[in-house]
């Protein structure tokens, strides 16, 4: 492979736009934005009341189920409330293991408070626990009207 012996390097061209064009001053720092729907309170619906005959039924549906969360020897925290909620969003009815806790019972009813669940049943360190699935927002009526107004219309052959 033949190369090209290299010539003198020339230095880049500047256009003459930039540089006759002054130097920004740095942009002022401004406050932090506040996010006014952090300030509103949230709606979190309580934990459902349930009747003895539907503990039952949540029992027996959870038989099969393994421990989704299991809390270890720090206890009850934060991140362990964090994945309780989530798990219980993707499930709605959950086990959690507790390892050796010194009181199940009150650690059981702290996790079940903290998340807003039914605590269902305490079988030996494994905890039951209930929440229903919040229902999804439909789309309101006068999108949906407008959603039938844009529809092509069948033709008639």
């Amino acid at each position: 492979m033949i190369r090209k012996p290299a010539g003198p390097r020339r230095p880049p061209k500047k256009s003459p736009a930039k540089a006759s064009r002054p130097r920004r001053a740095p942009a002022a720092r401004t406050a932090p934005r506040v996010d006014t729907r952090a300030a509103a309170p949230e709606r979190v619906p309580p934990a459902p009341e349930l009747n003895p005959r539907q503990l039952r039924e949540l029992r027996a549906r959870a038989h099969s189920l393994e421990p989704v969360v299991q809390v270890g020897h720090a206890g009850v925290n934060e991140s362990v409330v964090r994945a309780v909620s989530g798990a219980l969003r993707d499930h709605e009815l959950i086990k959690v293991r507790l390892h050796q806790p010194e009181d199940k019972h009150a650690m059981a009813q702290v996790i079940a408070e903290e998340t807003r669940a039914a605590l269902c049943g305490l079988v030996g360190h494994t905890l039951i626990l209930y929440k229903p699935r919040p229902k999804p927002k439909g789309v309101s009526g006068v999108a949906r009207s407008s959603i039938r107004r844009n529809q092509p219309k069948p033709r008639n052959t």
